[in-house]
């Protein structure tokens, strides 16, 4: 596994601080999962619209930022707020 890079979480967390506001993509997978919790990656992008790496590509920031991480559920991937 690849792990995060710290000075990315590190500098994340500081925009996220100073009220460092998400696009309207990022900000639309925090409501869905505020709404629906815990869901697999794959249902989450077709929900929203979005292609895999679409999804991916909004996806590391807002896990830099520590607003979303994934975990395992049932021997499957999920993503989960933070």
């Amino acid at each position: 596994p690849k792990a995060c890079d710290p000075w990315a979480v590190y500098s994340a967390k500081n925009l996220n601080q100073a009220n460092f506001k998400l696009n309207e993509r990022q900000a639309e997978i925090i409501d869905y999962l505020k709404k629906n919790g815990p869901i697999r990656p794959e249902k989450l992008a077709k929900d929203l619209k979005i292609s895999l790496d679409d999804f991916e590509r909004e996806m590391a920031p807002l896990r830099h930022m520590e607003k979303v991480r994934a975990q395992m559920h049932e021997g499957r991937k999920v993503i989960n707020l933070w």
